[in-house]
């Protein structure tokens, strides 16, 4: 199935909720804005600053979700409805993000090594220069070797997170599994699918860009656009309808 097919299905999906989900945006927005501003406003350390508003985040994107999901199976929901199942689900929400974090655990750390090393390297480059040492060939080598190991870090952890996409739509749609099972299941239904996953992101590049052009104001009917494609997408992948098709074509062919 293309990328515009599960866009087709996601504007389906809206149909009659577009208003509902710009306002959930525009308060997923300013829920986020506060977040950001009034701790550092009232002196927070800057440290729990970024743990609030990961925090905050993981939760709120959970209940994001579960109105998008509940919306596309015909049920009334409201712009505020979001924040109260989020803080409804906080638990489920953050042992969702704990087995997701688990298995991507190892490319994550190497993702701190390189860069303690490259932050490393670097300075002791700097403290050579400043005593006219000249350069370290031995600071120069963890230097490169940081850089391939951030490269390939970064690639492996964005690749195996893509695995684990679903596994709140899952959880919302499955409230009896636990979520370990949620996030296994998800890796799963994933297999085969990341690169059409991929298209489809990238086939919002352009709305991205009006958005941008908008002052941002555009993102507000953007978001739930984007938001509700992945569902569109999820119960493509769940009902089987790209290996239907896959099976047809080759049927075709013979």
């Amino acid at each position: 199935m293309k990328s515009y097919q599960v866009r087709t299905r996601a504007k389906e999906f809206l149909t009659g909720g577009w208003k509902t989900f710009a306002f959930t945006s525009l308060l997923y927005l300013v829920f986020l804005l506060l977040v950001s501003y009034v701790p550092r406003l009232l002196k927070v350390p800057y440290i729990l600053c970024i743990i609030l508003q990961n925090g905050c985040n993981i939760f709120f994107s959970y209940g994001l979700f579960s109105v998008f999901w509940h919306y596309s199976r015909g049920q009334d929901v409201r712009f505020f409805d979001f924040a109260i199942i989020a803080l409804k689900n906080i638990k489920r929400a953050f042992l969702l993000f704990f087995y997701t974090a688990l298995r991507l655990i190892l490319p994550f750390l190497g993702v701190i090594i390189s860069t303690v090393l490259i932050a490393s390297s670097v300075t002791g480059s700097l403290i050579y220069a400043s005593q006219d040492l000249g350069s370290s060939p031995f600071l120069i080598a963890v230097f490169i070797i940081s850089i391939i190991l951030a490269v390939v870090s970064y690639v492996v952890f964005f690749v195996k997170s893509l695995y684990y996409v679903f596994s709140n739509l899952i959880a919302i749609e499955h409230p009896e599994l636990s979520e370990k099972d949620c996030v296994i299941k998800s890796k799963e239904m994933m297999k085969g699918h990341r690169i059409q996953y991929l298209k489809l992101l990238f086939s919002f590049i352009g709305w991205f860009i009006v958005g941008i052009f908008t002052l941002l104001i555009g993102f507000i009917w953007i978001f739930p656009y984007l938001q509700m494609s992945i569902i569109a997408f999820y119960e493509i992948i769940k009902n089987g309808e790209i290996n239907k098709k896959k099976k047809h074509r080759n049927k075709k062919k013979k």
